[in-house]
């Protein structure tokens, strides 16, 4: 029989687990039609001017079909009573034999944390006096690719305002991918991208990434595998650092590592700087500043969101689900007194903390955009990690309610679509529990290592919507909304965090981190990043509602 500590214990991995799968099931099946209706893009309020953002024509809403409706309906109890009982009869097994076994990989990233690599003085050059601007750290996968490509295509190869380079394991994948690059740009210079050869795994590759660079970009994940030494150097070095994970119980075991040692050389260390969870972190700072700004007497006390989004995952995204769905996925932090998300620089603990208020089930929209129309909502993939990310900022810029509530929803046209997706979903994620039908869905179905969508379909298919509103203790509200017009989870996850690691290389003295140490995206960078995300493809908008006008609409 198992003691309660085992049953709380297999209670917390069994729900991570199952937030990883349910993150991965949600991206593969994100081709269900869900798109901007222009006139939700307007506050439907009499008094109020609308929020308005353009949308292209392609970004129009489409509902799941009446087939995909009744093949759905149909195999869902199919699927329930036939893979879910094998499902949760090998997981409970294999939970059961680790502990008894001793085999607990809960513990296995333990020894990962340190290399026991000692820095001299001599080794640390001058950020100003580095040879590089930023350096890309898989750039021979997907999602690093689109980094790199980013950079050449803004800014050139090595020019006068921005020199970079890449680095991966393989100098022949590196050298194929220059010339895969320069073919698909026409631009024979990319040939010339210097190169480094470096292996996280091995602590002696690690100085040549770090040593010589202003800035660090890694999209070399899972992280909890092949970004710990990378953080590592980066304190050790004073090396900027920037990431797109969405791992944060890593990036809790990190934050309590190495803290102190980013401090003392003044790296600054940012971690999801891709769609997870820049656009929610800089909506709420924005929305933040405009309550404080209009409403000086009152205080924002929760923040709600609805995401209409369309894309899907690279096969980094789906290889981090796997390895929490086999276990492999936990990295044990130091004992700290307190959660390091609410250590400020001084070390104390933060009086600014957060709550989670999200969607358990499929439900009809409460949007005050969806006042005059139909639509549904559901679970986010990723709400609980941008809650999370907006908490620690929340608890690092300590200002107005000292309790902020989070809640995110994912917007769909109409029942049928949002019931479609949501089962489609829970019936994949029983699948990916099981050994024989998860082997089948990664050697037939989801993406592999290296792949993901294609570029016509993230320049033109692809988009995320976010509206958003804060709520005052009074009654006072401010709304925003932010539209990327390409692909989020890919091309322009990539692009921000290429934009994220020049501003912390290039604005360092602006920055509003003014210490080294982790940060988020806002608390770091703030309108610094936000203006260098906005473009022609990139659109933000915010306004004050006061609470005298809410009441005569």
């Amino acid at each position: 029989m198992l003691c309660k500590k085992n049953l709380l214990s297999f209670r917390r991995t069994v729900a991570n687990l199952l937030f990883f799968a349910y993150s991965t099931i949600s991206i593969a099946y994100a081709w269900q039609p869900v798109a901007i209706q222009r006139k939700t893009m307007s506050l439907n309020m009499a008094t109020s001017a609308p929020v308005d953002i353009p949308c292209k024509k392609e970004h129009q809403p489409r509902s799941a079909s009446l087939t995909a409706f009744g093949a759905t309906a149909v195999m869902l109890p199919i699927v329930s009573a036939t893979v879910l009982p094998l499902s949760v009869a090998y997981q409970t097994g294999k939970f059961v034999a680790k502990k008894i076994t001793g085999a607990d990989n809960d513990h296995t990233g333990t020894l990962s944390l340190d290399s026991g690599y000692v820095v001299q003085d001599s080794q640390r050059i001058p950020r100003e006096k580095r040879t590089y601007d930023i350096v890309v750290l898989g750039a021979t996968g997907f999602t690093g690719g689109l980094a790199a490509r980013h950079l050449a295509e803004k800014y050139g190869v090595n020019g006068e305002k921005i020199k970079w380079a890449i680095a991966g394991r393989s100098q022949q994948k590196l050298d194929q991918f220059k010339q895969q690059l320069a073919k698909d740009l026409g631009n024979n210079d990319i040939l010339k991208i210097p190169t480094m050869l470096v292996d996280t795994s091995v602590p002696s590759t690690l100085p040549q990434l770090v040593s010589d660079t202003r800035t660090v970009a890694t999209t070399a994940g899972p992280y909890c595998i092949y970004g710990s030494s990378v953080v590592e150097f980066c304190a050790k070095f004073g090396t900027h650092y920037v990431d797109i994970t969405g791992e944060v119980d890593w990036v809790r075991a990190m934050l309590s590592k190495w803290q102190t040692t980013a401090q003392e050389t003044g790296a600054r260390l940012v971690p999801f700087c891709g769609h997870d969870s820049i656009p929610w972190d800089m909506l709420t700072m924005k929305m933040q500043e405009e309550f404080a700004k209009k409403f000086p007497k009152d205080e924002m006390e929760s923040v709600i969101f609805w995401d209409q989004i369309k894309g899907t995952p690279p096969g980094g995204t789906i290889a981090t689900a796997q390895l929490a769905i086999q276990g492999k996925s936990g990295v044990s932090a130091p004992k700290d007194a307190f959660d390091p998300f609410l250590r400020l620089s001084d070390g104390s603990k933060s009086e600014y903390k957060g709550i989670m208020d999200l969607p358990s089930f499929i439900e009809s929209s409460k949007s005050p955009w969806d006042s005059q129309q139909k639509r549904w909502t559901m679970p986010f993939l990723m709400a609980s990690i941008n809650g999370k990310v907006v908490h620690w900022s929340h608890a690092l810029r300590q200002s107005g309610s000292k309790q902020l509530k989070y809640t995110e929803i994912q917007v769909l046209p109409n029942f049928r679509t949002a019931f479609v997706t949501f089962f489609s979903q829970v019936m994949m994620g029983m699948m990916m529990f099981n050994p024989i039908t998860n082997s089948l869905l990664q050697k037939y179905v989801l993406p592999q290592a290296g792949q993901g969508p294609k570029m016509s379909s993230m320049q033109n298919k692809h988009y995320l919507y976010v509206t958003g509103e804060g709520i005052g203790k009074a009654g006072n509200r401010v709304q925003a909304a932010m539209y990327f017009s390409k692909d989020v989870g890919c091309l322009e996850t990539a692009r921000m965090m290429v934009e994220a690691g020049l501003c912390l290389a290039q604005e360092e003295g602006k920055l509003l981190a003014s210490s080294g140490g982790f940060w988020t995206p806002s608390t770091a960078m703030g309108d610094l990043l936000l203006d260098r995300i906005l473009n022609d493809n990139t659109h933000f908008v915010c306004k004050a509602i006061p609470k005298e006008q809410m009441l005569k609409s």
